[in-house]
């Protein structure tokens, strides 16, 4: 049987027949189903309080159902202190609002939700962005690769990085596993400056979930390499 409602009482019985009408009813027999569990958020990023985020930040949580119910997810996100409802039903647990202005704070939450409706509300969270003088306006002065966030991650992580000012210049950024091979290429791509972040949702090249454990983002770009450790936890 699919299809039935939570916390509700239901009967059932089987009656038997064979090819000379002979029929015996069977015992009724009842049973119940368990409470919905409501859906709820945790590992929301950018972590709590956040500080020197990059305007181009992407807002990530994990997602968890006990009943294994289809969840959705809707944000809400301003200028803090009030954020207000800017998307809705999303499936996937990411958004991306900007971009953002520098030197501000933002406050944010999730609402997920499941058939029944809404979830548990995440936390209130608030981060501030960078400021416009760290850079030449709101352009970077240096080359970097950032921590990513949240480390350890599951099922993503983002991975900020920025191009300085000057000519574009060619980028790649990918993962490798602990041993060395190559997993995932994320950015090959000639850039122009400004703040970014890429996510990584823990897939390889062929879209396959890999397996627990440590990875490494490896960054060049300038004649220079960057590198990071990642850890993914199931």
């Amino acid at each position: 049987m699919t299809g039935l409602s939570h916390g509700t009482t239901y009967h059932w019985s089987i009656t038997a027949s064979d090819n000379r009408n002979g029929v015996t009813p069977g015992p009724v027999w009842t049973f119940v189903t368990a409470d919905n569990t409501l859906p709820s958020t945790s590992g929301w990023s950018p972590a709590a309080s956040a500080v020197e985020v990059p305007p181009g930040v992407t807002l990530t949580w994990q997602g968890s159902d006990a009943d294994g119910d289809v969840t959705t997810y809707d944000v809400y996100f301003a200028v803090a202190p009030n954020p207000v409802l800017v998307a809705t039903n999303l499936t996937a647990p990411h958004f991306t609002p900007g971009p953002l202005a520098l030197g501000t704070t933002y406050a944010w939450f999730v609402l997920p939700r499941d058939a029944t409706g809404p979830g548990t509300p995440g936390d209130y969270m608030t981060f501030t962005t960078t400021s416009a003088t760290t850079g030449i306006g709101d352009v970077p002065r240096e080359l970097t690769l950032g921590r990513n966030h949240p480390n350890p991650f599951n099922p993503q992580t983002a991975i900020p990085y920025t191009v300085p000012a000057g000519s574009p210049m060619r980028v790649r950024i990918a993962i490798f596993d602990a041993t060395g091979r190559a997993v995932r290429v994320l950015v090959d791509e000639t850039q122009s400056a400004g703040a970014r972040e890429i996510i990584w949702r823990g897939d390889n090249e062929a879209g396959a979930i890999v397996s627990s454990g440590i990875y490494y983002c490896v960054m060049d770009a300038g004649g220079k390499r960057f590198m990071q450790k990642l850890v993914l936890l199931k």
